[in-house]
């Protein structure tokens, strides 16, 4: 038991860094809501890195409240978020669309952090990289990243989440036009964005750029995929534990954090309409600002050094494992015409 000392102590230990987070996070908020162009996450991001990198901040002054607002804000974040997640959304598609999403989300995360490794970027960096493109881009590699050790030494889920918005955006302006090429209709288009872009943002631009149809059908799928980050989250859980833990059996982590409980059970509160619409979306947006603090904890970990080492091959690897999905859904869309 933790004496009100203790805490007293432990809270004055963490409050210049979680005090510089939140304000340097709603600043990035401010900026995002201001100028539409930009994008918190990778503001704040990049604000953390710059601030970092330029001014410095003393380990002893901030270090712990870093700490806790990238692990234990995160961990909050991501509960919040659950709490917007339908399961139902996956099996009312019927089964040839759950089959195709299925095969791209396994697949791509399967393959990931192979390709990643042969492109020459770290362990963490391909894991997350694999979940973010398989899933939902910025949301599931900051849900996925306290459960890869050393993330957060090598600036992984920072480096992943810009590689992911970059091929992203690439993807969103050059689907339209291959759509177009194909010869899809309206629900082939929105399977074939829907299995494919990792950013709902991104997602909404590209597919309703077609049609209002395809936007539809799109984001539908898209939800199915988001719906996989719980089962997804679980099983990573209990692989990396398996991992993480051959070599070290005095210290185990929990098989699964309490972070992954939580985001299960938010989400099959929502699920069940135990938590209603309304609340949900005040809770995933409270969640949305919880992560934008988190990420600028989150770029302080980024140096040059890491980002020379790591930037251009991550950004090959996310470009081909695009490209591999691009190229299945395309070709299973084609041959189902």
């Amino acid at each position: 038991m933790w004496h009100a000392s203790e805490m007293i102590s432990q809270a004055k230990r963490i409050l210049p860094g979680v005090l510089f987070s939140i304000t340097v996070g709603v600043a990035c908020i401010f900026l995002a809501k201001t100028f539409s162009m930009f994008n918190a996450v990778i503001l704040a991001i990049i604000a953390g890195a710059v601030i970092a990198n330029t001014f410095g901040l003393p380990e002893e002054r901030f270090g712990a409240g870093l700490k806790f607002s990238e692990k234990r804000i995160l961990e909050v974040a991501i509960i919040c978020i659950g709490a917007e997640l339908q399961l139902g959304n996956f099996v009312s598609l019927g089964f040839p669309v759950m089959l195709t999403i299925l095969a791209i989300v396994i697949g791509t995360i399967m393959l990931g952090p192979a390709l990643a490794r042969r492109c020459g970027t770290s362990g963490p960096v391909g894991i997350l990289l694999s979940v973010g493109l398989a899933i939902c881009g910025s949301s599931a590699i900051v849900a996925t990243a306290p459960l890869v050790k050393g993330s957060r030494e090598s600036g992984a889920s920072a480096i992943a989440i810009g590689a992911v918005n970059i091929v992203g955006l690439a993807t969103m302006l050059a689907l339209p036009p291959i759509a177009i090429a194909m010869h899809f209709n309206a629900s082939e288009t929105g399977l074939f964005m829907g299995a494919t872009l990792p950013s709902v943002n991104q997602l909404v631009g590209s597919s309703f750029a077609v049609s209002p149809e395809a936007g539809i059908i799109a984001t539908a799928v898209k939800m199915a995929r988001v719906s996989l980050l719980v089962p997804v989250l679980v099983v990573l859980s209990r692989m990396l534990h398996v991992k993480q833990t051959d070599g070290d059996k005095q210290k185990r982590p929990p098989m699964l954090p309490f972070f992954v409980v939580g985001f299960a059970f938010a989400a099959m509160l929502r699920t069940a309409d135990v938590i209603s619409a309304p609340l949900a979306s005040q809770l995933a947006g409270f969640g949305e600002k919880l992560i934008i603090c988190s990420m600028v904890a989150v770029g302080t970990s980024i140096t040059p050094a890491a980002l020379k080492a790591e930037g251009r091959p991550v950004l090959i690897a996310a470009f081909f494992l695009v490209l591999l999905q691009v190229s299945a859904v395309g070709a299973g869309v084609w041959l189902l015409k």
